[in-house]
């Protein structure tokens, strides 16, 4: 049995692991939702990256379950649009068609399912959110 419910370890030190990630964000790099750690304002934060799990589903056989998929959002919170963009672009390609692997995690045919961008007023900050689902062995 896979440690699946922890991919979002996997995705942190993916993505804190990579050089030109950190050159963006440092080690702002968040799960689910994005923490100041000298204030309430997020705008002083940016560029950050939040991740989270969306959803998982189990493939199994009568001796149990022997793969799961994961559906996986990231988001990229920048104040430069094309910043935001040249981030999306990193954090696709650190995870698309790549096996990765992290202590019993392996994490495989990751695949963009959707991208999407929007404008947050109350943070004055451009978003770029990628939909990725990845097989977990």
């Amino acid at each position: 049995m896979t440690d699946s419910l922890n991919i979002g370890q996997v995705i942190y030190t993916t993505l804190s692991q990579d050089a030109d990630i950190s050159g963006y964000v440092g080690d702002k790099i968040f799960p689910v939702v994005a923490v100041s750690r000298s204030d309430n304002n997020l705008t002083s934060l940016m560029p950050f990256i939040i991740y989270q799990r969306e959803g998982m589903t189990g493939r199994s056989t009568k001796d149990g379950v022997y793969e799961d998929t994961a559906q996986i959002s990231i988001k990229i919170v920048t104040a430069n649009y094309i910043q935001g963009i040249e981030i999306a672009t990193l954090v696709r390609h650190l995870f698309e068609d790549k096996k990765i692997k992290y202590e019993n995690i392996t994490m495989c045919d990751t695949q963009l399912q959707n991208a999407y961008e929007e404008y947050n007023d109350n943070y004055s900050a451009y978003v770029q959110s990628l939909k990725l689902n990845t097989k977990i062995s």
